[in-house]
């Protein structure tokens, strides 16, 4: 468990599926952008910027929205070729991309 981000992989085959957690205090987007790096088996630094793939500012005020008003929205994008859904709830799932399965 990183404590110092709040963050904790808990489920998930490391090849297929990770999933973490983030405290609502703190913006989704450097969430996304660890899971993503855990994800890759990377370092946060050697991935491609992730405001080029998503509104980085738009998913942190929808999250920020949510959790404001006590309601739950996911959102899911495409991101750096991995499926990547963010949920107000403070899960973060990333997992292989399956757009090319389906055409």
């Amino acid at each position: 468990m990183d404590t110092s981000h709040g963050y904790y992989s808990d489920g998930g085959s490391e090849e297929d599926e990770i999933r973490i957690t983030y405290s609502p205090d703190d913006p989704p987007v450097n969430a996304v952008a660890d899971a993503l790096a855990q994800f890759e088996r990377v370092e946060v630094t050697e991935l491609k910027p992730i405001y080029d793939e998503i509104d980085t500012e738009a998913l942190n005020e929808i999250m920020a929205s949510a959790i404001a008003n006590e309601c739950t929205v996911t959102v899911s994008a495409e991101v750096c070729g991995n499926l990547v859904t963010v949920c107000s709830d403070g899960i973060i799932t990333v997992r292989v991309s399956d757009t090319d399965a389906i055409g």
